[in-house]
């Protein structure tokens, strides 16, 4: 067996160490994920099925956005990049919620219900901050 001279030793050890702490923390920095849930509601009703995103909204840059899924009672949190919460910023709201055109026949052409103009981030009216503490989304119907 090969012995490995102690003066070669340190420093690939200190090179390994590096490497496994590039490896763990990451690179970039990261940005911090702020908690975000809410509930969406058009004309005072909980949506019950659906998607919400947050599109970053003039200076706030991402590689990606938050998103989160609606559940029954209305309440959606989002992830962003695997990880719970959206990094601070100005967002446009975007929500998408549809429903079988024909209620009898579950594979028909979905159609939305709620109003298009939630379905883009050109055309939405909502617009959040992270972190402000509320992002209840209050749709008109």
């Amino acid at each position: 067996m090969q012995r490995w001279p102690l003066r070669l030793l340190r420093p690939c050890s200190l090179l390994a160490l590096t490497a496994m702490l590039v490896v763990t923390c990451g690179c970039g920095g990261g940005s911090k994920n702020n908690p975000v849930t809410g509930k969406v509601t058009s004309g005072g009703t909980p949506l019950k099925n659906g998607g919400v995103r947050f599109v970053p909204d003039g200076a706030t840059k991402l590689p990606g956005e938050p998103a989160g899924e609606i559940k029954e009672d209305g309440t959606y949190t989002l992830t962003y990049q695997g990880k719970p919460g959206a990094p601070a910023g100005t967002y446009k709201a975007v929500v998408n919620s549809s429903e079988p055109s024909n209620p009898k026949d579950p594979y028909s052409v979905p159609k939305s219900s709620i109003n298009s103009k939630y379905n883009t981030a050109e055309s939405t009216t909502l617009s959040v901050t992270v972190p402000s503490g509320n992002y209840d989304l209050k749709l008109d119907p």
